[in-house]
């Protein structure tokens, strides 16, 4: 059975939690070997793509998708031809090596991802439930659905603005992102070091693309413990397929 997986869109008070250490599980990989950048790097690895923050459900296992990404946008016509939007687009492809993907389709029926771009007072007759988990302060909203093997299947995402920090914020979630936690997220959008803090920087950062390369590299099956991904992490830093 699908379950649906609900995110707390675009807040203007950020709300996460400092994270917790960890212990490495791999004897094979003493902990002196990796540095403290790339243990800062797990640490927030396991805290975003597990959603552990308290705005969030958190995950026993990895989600992501399996299948291409076929996005279909309601509203404006002026957003999908937004030249940095396709940049940015062609920017998560090149990150994403499991054989997943992302595309824009012409048709609702070709799509299982639906972009709306407008104010939040149009949306509520296109998804009433979204209408009714949001308020007026809010910029923007993610949902998505699994299946039983933790594979993302479909996703729903709502943005007020064609800000493209606002559509990459929302869209991380429905990649199988959760919000990022204290440590990386400032009081303003200039002090934050990560596209999944809550007041959603336009930068897309090198940690950001690091974890979506990690989450959806072959080399990590999906529904997967963080104890079982671990040992992987730590080879893709050691052999230099991740630098953080």
């Amino acid at each position: 059975m699908k379950r649906w997986m609900i995110f707390f869109g675009m807040i203007l008070v950020i709300s996460c939690t400092v994270k917790e250490e960890s212990e490495n599980p791999n004897p094979d990989i003493p902990k002196s070997l990796l540095s403290q950048e790339q243990l800062d790097f797990i640490e927030a690895y396991h805290y975003i793509t597990y959603n552990l923050s308290p705005t969030s459900f958190g995950s026993s296992a990895n989600e992501r998708w399996e299948d291409s990404i076929r996005i279909y946008i309601h509203g404006s016509t002026f957003y999908p031809y937004n030249g940095d939007f396709q940049g940015r687009i062609d920017e998560f492809n090149q990150l994403m090596t499991n054989g997943s993907g992302v595309i824009l389709v012409n048709s609702l029926v070709e799509a299982n991802v639906q972009l709306f771009y407008g104010n939040r007072e149009d949306l509520e007759s296109i998804w009433p439930d979204m209408f009714n988990l949001t308020t007026s302060s809010q910029k923007g909203y993610a949902t998505y659905t699994t299946n039983s093997k933790s594979e993302i299947t479909s996703g729903r995402i709502w943005v007020k603005y064609s800000e493209l920090g606002l559509f990459t914020h929302e869209f991380g979630h429905v990649l199988g992102l959760g919000h990022a936690d204290s440590g990386l997220c400032g009081e303003t959008i200039e002090a934050s070091m990560s596209m999944m803090c809550s007041n959603a920087p336009n930068n897309f950062y090198e940690l950001d693309k690091n974890i979506i390369k990690a989450l959806y590299t072959p080399r990590i099956p999906v529904g997967k413990t963080f104890e079982a991904v671990r040992p992987v992490l730590e080879e893709m830093l050691l052999d230099g397929t991740i630098q953080p």
